[in-house]
């Protein structure tokens, strides 16, 4: 054990906020005490010498933290941190040295939804969980207002979460990170003119299956009225986030925006094209410094030519894409990038999905690992990408964004490498607890993938699917063999752990993982009372208790009362409209 007494010094640059988060995260993970008195100093510097991004730490008689701007610094914490052993009393590993990171742009998205953890969180305890996110050296938040929540922007849900959204973004600026807003290119307020929607329907003008995830409140550019009325929209939200210091705006095309119609097919190059040239003039117009990031999501999965088109298009300079928004698992995208580069050579933010992964609900059963799906991904993107947003539906996935940071600033390192630093950081030390937590993760990751089943034996896999309210449901969990193993394994690990790590939500997520699949096994993969005493724990720790079923662990009274979903329009519904 090492001393439990630490003096930080800092120099007259650095904010107190970089103080107080080294003193937190010390305290939780080493419980250490500060005091001009101590006999251990820790020096933290800002060198603008090095660079903005880049950090440095030095071991001699004391210790240098040094970061090339705030957040530099940040990143210094958090790698002085994870090198740090958990337990009672201050010991480091020795690592020291400068390092700076192989990609500009790590980014989390964070989507304010459904009451998941970054909507219903104490605004305190989210910005807690922003340091720690910054800490795993992530330089920009993205956020979404999501229009068909609310009725206008002036209602008082609106505004409620507007207010949200600036108390995170005014958090992340004291941290150093960027601000990011998207939004689709279609989308509209719930109330929006029946007789100016768009069309989600396939079957025709070359959409070979629905729009996923539509609302059908969103509008087609195409009628009379609807760009003017949406372009109107668009000012009022850009504007009610002027002073949040927008980097980059972000436009989406899909999910839930789109429209199949024959004026707007194929909408990724069309429709959408025309409604992304008038937004980025109302972005410049509102942010003049801000880059406009083109999102291609879901291009070529519901009809087909929007890859090769937007190669045409983006051949010369277009003042709506800065950069592209882009994931090599998506439809289309390894295949263009391989055969033809990225679209007019333009940087590349990648998009993993680290949370709507094997499981529905997400994060219901806790934490959901899976480094190989990422380093798999990770081995195709690389090469194209300028970086990453992974989307974050909540703290289930923080394995996760740890394993995607570190692919931004180390893009050689393998996953399962990543995986180790988080296991040492934020469980043990010790290497035999570390190597059978590892085997957990494997475990894990063999294991997550799960199907919704009823008692008719219809598989539904999306949140939004109608489920009899009647009957039983299943949890069928696709690769069973090893569950037993990971109970037995996690209680183990858990009766060697001390209370201060036994306690901690990052292990609770993890415990209780074992704990539901195990019981799931044994009751033929339908939900009972232990299940449902493991689950409501998951919902504090989520501060899931008003969220969506897509978001909320599945309770029996959660199944009852939550599980079921919309139903897709028709093309011949639409005609009606």
């Amino acid at each position: 054990m090492g001393p439990d007494i630490i003096y930080i010094n800092r120099n007259n640059e650095v904010p107190e906020i970089a103080v107080d988060i080294l003193k937190r995260k010390l305290s939780e993970k080493c419980m250490v005490s500060f005091s001009v008195d101590a006999s251990l100093v820790i020096d933290i510097n800002i060198d603008h010498k090095i660079a903005h991004d880049a950090y440095r730490i030095s071991c001699g008689s004391h210790f240098e933290i040094t970061g090339g701007s705030i957040r530099g610094l940040l990143f210094a914490v958090g790698a002085f941190i994870r090198g740090c052993k958990p337990g009672y009393g201050f010991e480091y590993n020795g690592w020291n040295g400068e390092v700076s990171p192989d990609m500009p742009y790590r980014v989390v998205y964070l989507p304010m939804h459904f009451f998941n953890y970054y909507h219903s969180a104490p605004i305190n305890e989210l910005f807690m969980y922003l340091e720690d996110v910054a800490l795993m050296g992530y330089n920009y938040i993205l956020m979404w207002y999501d229009m068909h929540h609310f009725t206008s922007i002036d209602e008082p849900h609106s505004i409620e979460m507007i207010n949200r959204m600036k108390l995170i973004y005014k958090k992340t600026e004291s941290l150093g990170m960027g601000n990011m807003l998207l939004g689709l290119s279609n989308e509209a307020f719930a109330d929006s003119p029946k007789n100016l929607r768009a069309r989600s329907s396939g079957g025709h003008d070359g959409y070979t299956s629905n729009l996923a995830g539509h609302y059908h409140v969103e509008l087609c550019p195409n009628k009379d009225g609807a760009m003017k009325l949406m372009l109107e929209w668009r000012s009022q939200v850009l504007n009610t986030f002027k002073d949040c210091n927008i980097e980059m705006f972000a436009i989406g095309p899909y999910d839930q925006g789109g429209c199949t119609c024959s004026k707007c097919k194929p909408w990724g190059v069309n429709g959408n094209m025309i409604m992304a040239k008038e937004i980025s003039k109302l972005v410049k117009d509102v942010f003049p410094d801000a880059k406009i990031l083109f999102s291609t999501w879901r291009f070529d999965a519901f009809t087909s030519g929007e890859w090769e088109e937007l190669g045409k298009l983006l051949a010369s300079k277009q003042d709506y894409a800065d950069l592209l928004f882009s994931e090599i698992q998506e439809p289309g995208v390894y295949n263009y990038f391989t055969k033809h580069g990225v679209p007019g050579g333009l940087p590349v933010i990648g998009f993993p999905e680290i949370s709507m992964i094997g499981a529905v609900p997400w994060g219901g059963f806790g934490t959901n690992p899976h480094p190989s799906v990422i380093q798999d991904n990770w081995n195709k993107a690389r090469n194209y990408v300028s970086g990453g947003a992974p989307y974050s539906e909540g703290i289930y996935e923080d394995i996760n964004k740890y394993i995607c940071s570190q692919m931004y600033w180390k893009s050689k390192q393998n996953c399962w490498d990543s995986v180790k630093e988080y296991i040492q950081s934020e469980f043990s030390a010790d290497p035999v607890i570390v190597g059978e937590i590892m085997e957990l993760v494997h475990i894990f990751e063999e294991t997550l993938y799960r199907h919704r089943v009823d008692e008719r034996g219809n598989v539904h896999d999306y949140p939004d699917d109608n489920i009899p309210r009647y009957g039983i449901q299943r949890f069928m969990i696709s690769n069973p063999s090893r569950i037993n193993e990971a109970y037995t394994l996690a209680q183990h690990i858990d009766s060697r752990l001390p209370d201060l790590i036994r306690k901690s939500w990052r292990w609770r997520l993890f415990y209780l993982r074992a704990c539901i699949d195990d019981e799931l096994r044994k009751n033929d993969f339908i939900c009972n009372s232990a299940t449902d005493i493991y689950m409501s724990e998951l919902i504090t720790l989520y501060y899931a208790q008003k969220a969506d079923y897509a978001c909320s662990p599945p309770t029996r009274e959660v199944i009852e009362t939550k599980s079921t979903g919309t139903t897709f329009i028709t093309f011949d519904e639409e005609e009606q409209l």
